[in-house]
């Protein structure tokens, strides 16, 4: 428009220059009012557009309503799937199955949250070379395959993912969008006056400097802002969710790292649109404390967990127990009252709990198998401890409700409940599988048999995706047929219609267990089975085992034709009818694990502990600097495999940061860290471990002279002929701080 202008003017004539000139002159205060105007009326529409965001409780600028919020990110959805549709990842791929769990996991911590509850959540994986996540209006997240090569760890995919989220909850993008059109219209007449007053070449420079001012001096910063609002409010959701937020220092450590290393592209903070690695580290590092405390008091009753007494006053009995967050320290528990009618019935045998209802609410399922000589199954709801909903056996003494698991087996949303009924039939046992309904009450589903007597077939029942489809499996042991059997049952869409699923792989001693020692006889397998988890992050269940030699079994037979063995081959070598030689052979192929041919690894640790940020024979001011625990390890012999230090820190001190190879626990008031440093750690290796305290709960000036005991206790697989504890103590001091004014 001010390049039209500007032609337009060199078309007219000195003269009607001058008139035009004159006319604007005479009429220069109605002129400057209509631009008066023009700015009054875009502020009045600027505060009459500003609302509180209920989480910041700042005022932000937004001109789109929720409805054109999804219109508008159903329309770049499209756009952003038709440039990626070569990139998609199957929602098969195991990455899917991680990233959507941890989302789950933020999404049903923080449903107390309306805009959580209203948005429309989606989960795109693309397979780029960018390290990249983002987040499209709507909540469409998308993730790049290449970032999972950073994150250590699903706490730090959390606090990732709990950020985009934040984006979302936060409006920031249509918060952008709106103040970008809000520029557009207050920079339009400047922009029109430059093109119209100077030559094109200065006024496409003029134009050029202005925009690069205002990113730099505005738009930039702005940005930064928000990236930061995000970090803060995407901690916040990851506390909730018990995600260690303190991998979110670390996270940013690691990618400031790598930018030194030039391993990822340099940062220039100033024109960037995210703050620097380096700031970031710093800003969540000042909202730990607040995040810390927020993790530990998240929600108004804390984790509960139901614990079965069977044997409590004859009958039986459950408690409800309710862990506050803060180091499970502060408990409470209440009894659930269930209609029994005997001594016998043993209440609490089993117990577990699943959304069977309703995905909103948590019921736990409380195992009676001695009840009427049948056996029954409580549904409660933790929420008043009231029983909801029951389901009884059908033969005496089958001992219903003797296991009992939990699973989403036909992908409706909903879990569905596994029982073990052991003792039905002569001891076959069998199983009942309940799918769970929004009626508030089970569907009877299937029932699967025991086939061999005395086999104690569900005498325990475990579920899990151990195939990767999106079905929890049915996982049942018997311990008592043969020398155990487990057998496991796919899921299917099709027990809603009471389609019994086969057996899809039968597991027991005699194929799984050729690598045991000799001379060992196991028995009773599958008499206890643990919930399948996900140990080696490939998105499929499974159960970890340490390393064994590879067994290699082999069979072979004779061809034997005993009326023409000399016309056959005289020197042919023949079976021996005797037994004594055999036609089957187990061949073991250790690993190399480098400790001679004895393969008894003897090893030398030598350990030094040192705390550093303390004053002389180790004594600290109460309310002074945090401190660092250090040790020094050195294995001076043959591999250590498998090992790790065990550090316990005395009540009133918590880590500052979480390195990744370590993981907190607690024993009473105790602070326990355990860190994986080696497997193995080989011969002459060195390893320093530094643990960075936070000592500002220390605070009490009455522990002057109390002193702090520390113990680290290294310990390996191998035959350590080393260090094996280090006590080490911290003497508190108390002083005065004066100050002097005059």
């Amino acid at each position: 428009m001010g390049r039209r202008i500007k032609k337009w003017w060199a078309r007219k004539s000195e003269k009607e220059k001058e008139e035009y000139k004159q006319w604007v002159k005479d009429r220069s205060n109605i002129i400057l009012g209509c631009f008066g105007l023009y700015g009054l009326i875009l502020f009045i529409y600027y505060i009459t557009h500003l609302e509180t965001d209920p989480l910041t409780k700042r005022s932000r600028f937004i001109i789109f309503n929720k409805e054109q919020e999804k219109q508008l990110g159903k329309m770049v959805l499209e756009v952003h799937l038709e440039a990626h549709k070569k990139d998609l990842v199957p929602k098969t791929h195991p990455a899917y199955k991680r990233l959507l769990r941890v989302i789950e996991k933020i999404l049903t911590a923080n449903k107390d949250l309306k805009s959580i509850r209203d948005t429309h959540w989606t989960l795109t994986v693309i397979d780029t070379p960018l390290s990249n996540s983002y987040i499209l209006p709507g909540g469409n997240i998308f993730v790049s395959l290449d970032i999972l090569k950073i994150i250590e760890n699903d706490d730090q995919l959390g606090i990732v993912l709990a950020h985009e989220m934040a984006h979302s909850l936060l409006s920031h993008s249509l918060e952008t969008l709106s103040d970008q059109l809000l520029w557009d219209f207050l920079i339009a007449i400047p922009i029109l006056l430059v093109w119209a007053l100077f030559p094109d070449v200065a006024a496409a420079i003029i134009h050029f400097i202005g925009e690069r001012i205002v990113n730099i001096m505005y738009k930039l910063p702005y940005s930064r802002i928000l990236e930061n609002e995000a970090d803060e409010i995407g901690l916040r959701l990851a506390s909730k969710a018990c995600i260690d937020i303190r991998e979110a220092v670390v996270f940013w450590a690691t990618m400031r790292t790598l930018t030194e290393m030039h391993l990822l592209p340099p940062e220039l903070p100033w024109i960037s649109s995210h703050p620097s690695h380096a700031d970031r580290e710093k800003k969540l590092n000042e909202e730990m404390t607040k995040a810390i405390e927020l993790r530990k008091d998240s929600g108004d009753e804390g984790i509960s967990r139901i614990v079965g007494r069977p044997n409590d006053e004859i009958s039986g009995s459950i408690n409800i127990a309710r862990f506050r967050r803060r180091n499970f320290f502060e408990t409470y528990t209440k009894t659930t009252d269930i209609p029994v009618n005997d001594n016998l019935s043993q209440l609490g045998y089993a117990v577990t709990s699943g959304y069977y209802f309703d995905r909103d609410r948590s019921l736990y399922a409380c195992a009676d198998p001695g009840w009427d000589y049948v056996g029954q199954v409580a549904i409660i709801n933790p929420d008043n401890n009231s029983m909801i909903a029951r389901l009884w056996g059908t033969d005496i003494g089958e001992f219903f409700g003797a296991s009992l698991a939990t699973g989403d087996l036909n992908k409706d949303g909903l879990h569905d409940l596994v029982i073990g009924a052991p003792y039905w039939g002569n001891d076959n046992g069998r199983v009942h599988v309940y799918l769970g309904s929004p009626k508030e009450e089970f569907e009877a589903a299937v029932i699967l048999e025991g086939a061999s007597e005395d086999a104690l077939f569900g005498y325990a029942v475990a579920s899990g995706d151990l195939d990767g489809d999106g079905f929890s499996d049915i996982i049942v042991g018997a311990p008592w047929e043969e020398s155990g059997v487990i057998y496991i049952y796919n899921g299917d869409a099709s027990l809603k219609d009471k389609v019994r699923p086969v057996v899809s792989q039968r597991i027991t001693m005699q194929s799984h267990g050729r690598n045991l020692p000799k001379g060992v006889d196991i028995r009773t397998f599958g008499f206890s089975i643990s919930e399948p988890i996900d140990i080696d992050n490939n998105g499929l269940d499974n159960i970890q085992d340490f390393i064994e030699p590879i067994a290699i079994y082999a069979t072979h037979d004779f061809t034997y034709n005993d009326s023409s063995a000399r016309e056959f081959c005289k020197i042919c070598p023949i079976e021996s009818k005797s037994g004594k030689s055999k036609n089957a052979q187990t061949l073991l192929l250790p690993f190399d694990i480098g400790c001679g041919e004895d393969r008894v690894c003897n090893s030398n640790i030598s350990a030094r502990v040192k705390l550093l940020g303390v004053r002389e024979n180790n004594s600290w001011v109460i309310g002074s600097n945090d401190i660092t625990f250090e040790i020094h390890l050195e294995n001076r012999a043959e591999p250590a495999y498998l090992t790790i230090i065990v550090f316990t820190f005395p009540e009133g001190i918590v880590l500052r940061s979480i390195l990744p190879f370590c993981e907190e626990d607690t024993d009473g008031d105790n602070l326990i860290v355990i860190c994986n440093v080696g497997n193995p750690l080989g011969m002459n290796e060195q390893k320093v471990v530094k643990l960075d305290l936070d000592m500002r709960h220390l605070t009490d000036s009455s522990l002057h002279g109390h002193i702090l005991e520390f113990s680290t206790e290294i310990r390996t697989r191998s035959v350590n002929y080393g260090t094996h504890m280090i006590k080490s103590s911290l003497t508190l001091l108390s002083e005065a701080s004066l100050l002097l004014n005059g």
